[in-house]
């Protein structure tokens, strides 16, 4: 575009006049902005009170850079204004504004996507925790971002925008259509609000239908969050389009509204942080979480909160989880229960009058495909229809069998389920969800349609196996369930365990899977296991830690992973008997799983400290996974978890790849048979040790006399 000298100069003021503009904006909106995060980083309630808090917090950041380089810009240019050597400077000041402006314009844009992505996940899948998702709406945000901003640099395709803004620059001609502006902002802009608003108006419908209880009201309040986002997005943009518009015309005819323009842009830019406050105020209910953690102790502050209210996934889950257990009272029963229906498709023998599976003989191969559905209709407490549930039970007298081999009465398994499940949040890697009954003897856990089939495939040697082997340290499978979702279309599959520390609460919880850092390896570690006094008097580091350990509740226990316990030197202090029975057993353990292609696994090992003796008949009363002290002031409680990962190509291919970057022996993706000899390897060195192998103390517990068949 050619502009005369005359309308250069006219067209220098207006610039300065509109880093002015851009100035006061962005002071304004990096306030608002800031006031968002901090309030949320300063009141962690918050988290619980709002739907996708953290997806909304990433958006604010988006915004919060933007305005930082609005401010940055004017202050840059001023200098340069200042300092005459710095004058040439001016022209290339786009070149690099320009990209961060792009980067952080469609980051913002991004995160609302993804904030229609975390809803329409949680409509689907509820059981799917943020955690497993984060990393990927962070590849799909900041992935797209930077190769638009390097599109930008590579194609020299900075400069002057419409409106006067560093970012992309405008066409020569108002005639032509400027396609990099739509392709890297407006049209994924469009896009994301339509998305958002069919999302919404999808789950608006399904749960117009589905008014079940308590939930029903958390639910809807999450709705209308979400609402509120779409509803200031959308005017924000089409406001910001219409400025666009009139400014793009406006720079063809010789600036004639461009007074009017500005004041509506620094109102349009301004006003956006502004609303954006106050929709966070509302939403989070933030003025009533200030007047009462102000008022509450710091240890209950919160806590009302996650009581009242839920995440719109949590809520969904919260009805799965009763789902869930009425399901499988439903099965255990063959009859209704409370407020389900008894289907006609139920098996016509109840599992009350069936014969204990215990000779090995008796077990017929048609027996592990077995399959008991179930179709229950279930109304809330106001008896407003709500849909029929579908429930199946996989192999349901097998797992009978596991149960009644295992110790675990009918009646009192059934009882377990009578209540509503406990969710805690995983602590490994995958970031999934467990879900406890209220008296913590049994947990429910979500599984991959992969992981269903090959449980059900290897159920034949597994039963087997446990029938072999009653002393077992692997995880008790007590149930295998599916049930189609409410509220979208897949099937969920679940299997319900034995919990490994159901004794009582422990004072140190370790996920040990052998894996030691180089750098623990050139430490020479002491592979003793005295008395916790002893263990206190170590180094005075270690006497705090300890007497910490000693004054924590179940709730506040830390999950430890193999570098912990060698710095804490954690090993089993038990005595010649039970250290040889129980090294035995960990051998048959690993090599049955070696047999059946499984790694990946986990020795998880929950230590609970007395401050005096135990007595025998509190000793005879203790699981069967549990182990005794040999001064009968520790027990410890040990199991093999996570045994379902079998070695197909995946876990081959993540080894080929990890093996160049590491050191081979730090991954977990090794073959069966190595994983199982570094694991034993592990356990022989820091768990077991002959410090007590010629105490003569009396041995208790399962391990205390058990014969190695």
């Amino acid at each position: 575009m050619n502009i005369s000298n005359a309308e250069a100069s006219e067209f220098v003021p207006i610039l300065h006049r509109s880093s002015f503009i851009y100035f006061i904006a962005g002071v304004i909106g990096f306030v608002f902005y800031a006031f968002i995060i901090c309030t949320y980083t300063r009141i962690p309630s918050i988290s619980a009170q709002h739907p996708a808090a953290n997806i909304i917090i990433w958006h604010t950041g988006c915004g919060l850079m933007l305005m930082a380089s609005f401010i940055s810009y004017f202050l840059t240019e001023n200098v340069i204004d200042a300092v005459p050597i710095l004058t040439p400077l001016r022209d290339s000041l786009c070149q690099y504004f320009g990209p961060w402006n792009q980067f952080f314009l469609l980051g913002s844009t991004l995160w609302y996507l993804m904030l229609a992505v975390d809803l329409l996940l949680a409509l689907f899948n509820p059981w799917i925790g943020y955690s497993c998702k984060a990393w990927t709406y962070h590849i799909i945000a900041w992935g797209i971002s930077t190769l638009t901003a390097a599109w930008m640099v590579v194609t020299k395709n900075v400069g002057l925008s419409t409106c006067n803004m560093c970012w992309i620059r405008k066409t020569s001609t108002p005639e032509q259509v400027n396609l990099a502006h739509w392709m890297f902002l407006f049209g994924p802009v469009i896009l994301t609000w339509l998305f958002l608003f069919f999302v919404l108006i999808f789950a608006t419908i399904r749960f117009a239908q589905r008014q079940l209880d308590v939930t029903y009201r958390a639910k809807r309040r999450s709705l209308l969050q979400y609402y509120r986002y779409l509803l200031l997005y959308g005017a924000h943009w089409a406001a910001c389009g219409s400025i666009y518009y009139e400014d793009y015309h406006d720079w063809f005819g010789h600036y004639r509204n461009q007074r009017r323009l500005l004041i509506t842009l620094v109102i349009v830019f301004a006003s956006y942080p502004i609303l954006l406050s106050i929709v966070w105020v509302v939403n989070t209910d933030l003025i009533q979480h200030c007047t009462k953690d102000n008022t509450l102790p710091k240890a209950d502050k919160g806590r009302e909160a996650f009581a009242n209210t839920d995440h719109f996934s949590a809520a969904l889950r919260k009805d799965l989880m009763r789902y869930t257990t009425t399901g499988i009272r439903c099965s255990l029963r063959g009859d209704s229960v409370d407020t389900v229906s008894r289907s006609s498709r139920l098996l016509e023998h109840d599992l009350e009058s069936r014969p204990l599976i215990s000779p090995l003989a008796s077990t017929s191969p048609d027996l592990y495909h077995e399959k008991k559905r179930v179709a229950a209709t279930i109304y809330n407490v106001e008896y407003r229809f709500y849909e029929k549930l579908g429930f199946t039970d996989y192999a349901p007298r097998i797992f009978q069998s596991i149960r009644e081999l295992s110790g675990i009465r009918h009646d009192l398994y059934e009882q377990s389920f009578a209540d509503t499940l406990l969710e805690r949040a995983s602590e490994g890697k995958s970031g999934m969800l467990f879900y406890f009954t209220t008296d913590r003897k049994y947990l429910v856990k979500t599984m991959t349609k992969m992981e269903h089939k090959f449980l059900l495939k290897i159920l034949p040697v597994y039963h087997q196996y446990i029938m072999k082997q009653p002393k077992s340290l692997l995880c008790r499978f007590l149930g295998c369930h599916s049930m189609q979702l409410p509220v979208g279309w897949n099937t969920m599959f679940f299997v319900v365990m034995e919990n490994v520390m159901a004794g009582g609460k422990v004072h140190e919880r370790y996920d040990l899977k052998g894996i030691v850092s180089a750098a623990f390896k050139n430490k020479d570690y002491v592979r003793q296991h005295p008395s916790i006094e002893a263990r206190s008097q170590l180094s005075p580091a270690l006497s705090i830690e300890f007497s910490q350990i000693l004054s924590r509740t179940s709730s506040d226990v830390q999950l430890g992973r193999d570098q912990e316990l060698l710095s804490r030197h954690v090993a089993l202090n038990v005595n010649a008997s039970i250290r040889a029975n129980f090294s035995r057993q960990i051998i048959s353990d690993c090599g049955f799983l070696q047999r059946l292609g499984i790694m990946d696994y986990s020795c998880l090992l929950g230590i609970r400290h007395y401050s005096k003796p135990l007595r025998e008949t509190e000793m005879n009363d203790l699981p069967r996974n549990a182990l005794i002290s040999v001064d009968y002031r520790s027990v410890y409680y040990v199991g093999f978890i996570d045994i379902l990962q079998y070695y197909n190509s995946g876990w081959k291919c993540q080894r080929a790849i990890l093996s160049l970057l590491i050191d081979p022996t730090e991954i977990t993706a090794l073959p069966p048979a190595e994983y199982a000899l570094r694991f034993l390897q592990f356990i022989h060195d820091h768990l077991l040790n002959d410090v007590y192998a010629s105490t003569p103390q009396q041995s208790y517990g399962s391990f205390a006399n058990c014969e190695h068949e």
